[in-house]
């Protein structure tokens, strides 16, 4: 009994308040050119919501998520900042593509297991 409330509070913590810098989060990217292999990775991966564009921008794609361990394959996909090093993957997303955002990386941990086998 114990550990389902313990489940039920991490998911409390989920979508809490603002999206702020910082924030891990989980996004659903909705491609038109049906690339499905980029399509899958930003889908079951955790990425952190790390830099916005300016709101003058006409740019929808506003929001900067960095991922860790993106594959070699798919890095051209992402801008690299030029400014970490060692220069860290970021893909530009749509506020609506951002469907689950915590402070904590683990929240979301459970969320992507439990996609990963259709739970």
């Amino acid at each position: 009994m114990l550990k389902m409330i313990t489940k039920f509070k991490i998911y409390e913590a989920i979508n809490v308040g603002n999206l702020e810098i910082g924030d891990y989060v989980i996004c659903r990217e909705k491609l038109y050119n049906d690339d499905v292999i980029i399509q899958n990775f930003i889908n079951n991966n955790i990425g952190k919501f790390v830099k916005k564009q300016s709101e003058h921008t006409l740019a929808d794609n506003c929001y900067g998520i960095e991922y860790d361990n993106v594959p070699e394959d798919l890095l051209d996909n992402f801008d690299l900042d030029w400014r970490e090093n060692p220069r860290k993957p970021i893909r530009w997303m749509k506020r609506k593509e951002i469907k689950k955002w915590s402070k904590n990386k683990e929240d979301l941990e459970h969320l992507v297991t439990a996609n990963k086998y259709n739970l």
